[in-house]
């Protein structure tokens, strides 16, 4: 068992591990960081940056874990390519493939799963607010 409040104290010291300086082209989120440059020759430079920081602050990565200098890759349920990010078409089957939610609970857990793409879907409140409505206090689910 661990702190409540272990993943944002790590997510703040891979921040600051890494530094505000490569933000345009370093995302961290806990342990997932993806570097996105416009030419191989600035990727290279980036990654040898992040991996002397992450080495320097007593942090080691795991070479199995690790994918370097792919042209797409999968990350956090997206797809990302020539630094654009795509919907993860599994990600979106899988929400497809939800079964009608039954309770408060299976609703909200349908619209979370669904609001991580919000970004994609254009009106995405107006179109979730059906189910929306069935969260507010007082409400009967039928």
């Amino acid at each position: 068992m661990g702190l409540s409040g272990s993943p944002a104290v790590w997510q703040r010291l891979i921040d600051r591990v890494l530094g505000a300086d490569l933000d345009p082209y370093v995302f961290a989120y806990l342990d997932d960081i993806i570097i996105v440059t416009p030419t191989f020759k600035q990727h290279l430079e980036i990654l040898e940056k992040v991996i002397n920081r992450i080495h320097a602050a007593g942090l080691t990565l795991n070479r199995d874990k690790c994918k370097f200098c792919r042209e797409e890759l999968k990350y956090l349920g997206y797809v990302v390519n020539q630094a654009v990010l795509h919907v993860d078409p599994e990600k979106v089957q899988a929400i497809l493939n939800i079964p009608t939610p039954r309770n408060v609970t299976e609703v909200r857990r349908v619209v979370g799963l669904a609001s991580w793409y919000r970004r994609f879907i254009r009106d995405f409140s107006t179109i979730v607010s059906p189910l929306t409505s069935l969260l507010k206090k007082g409400k009967s689910f039928h």
